[in-house]
């Protein structure tokens, strides 16, 4: 079994414990992405692409929940967090690679390593840290057989994480401020 992970952040950038609450509250602030929203899916694919994988997926984890917001070779859904791959390292906030999921102990029994619901082999996870430092969620990669990535696909897959993240804030923003002139008018 391979892990990569990405160096350690410095200590003014370092990813707070995120309680269920804390996290909860942060993911709540991406509640407007609808499923499937293509300017994700986009950024999936331009993973997909640089990892050389079928699969991606881009996950907000809350405390019971992983909401698939865009994939690629996978369908978006809603899951149990306690069923999902990212349920093992989302609260780590680093960057795990796993050559053979089905040969680590975290993912053996996992349902979509196991046969049960899918037979994934290679499980790369990328935190989305929101910009108050909680990881908010996962850019996942994924593929049905044993692989590694090469750094510089590591360091590309870290680079787009960061960009979804950038993608939500700004989605939130322009929802907020479509609120605000919603508001404004019924008030006036």
């Amino acid at each position: 079994m391979i892990q990569v992970q990405s160096p350690p952040r410095p200590a003014s950038t370092d990813v707070p414990l995120a309680t269920s609450v804390h996290r909860d509250l942060e993911v709540g602030r991406y509640d407007h992405v609808p499923q499937g929203a293509p300017w994700l899916r986009a950024l999936a694919l331009e993973a997909a692409r640089v990892a050389e994988v079928p699969i991606v997926a881009i996950n907000l984890m809350k405390s019971t929940t992983q909401r698939t917001v865009a994939a690629v070779g996978a369908e978006v859904t809603l899951q149990a967090r306690q069923h999902t791959m990212c349920h093992a390292v989302i609260d780590d906030g680093q960057t795990v690679h796993v050559a053979d999921a089905s040969a680590d102990p975290r993912w053996a029994a996992n349902p979509f390593v196991d046969g049960r619901w899918g037979r994934i082999r290679f499980y790369g996870s990328h935190p989305l840290v929101s910009p108050a430092g909680f990881v908010v969620g996962t850019l996942c990669v994924l593929d049905d057989h044993p692989r590694e990535l090469a750094p510089a696909q590591v360091e590309a897959l870290d680079a787009l994480a960061a960009r979804v993240v950038a993608e939500l804030e700004e989605s939130r923003l322009a929802a907020l401020k479509a609120g605000i002139r919603t508001w404004s008018r019924t008030v006036a």
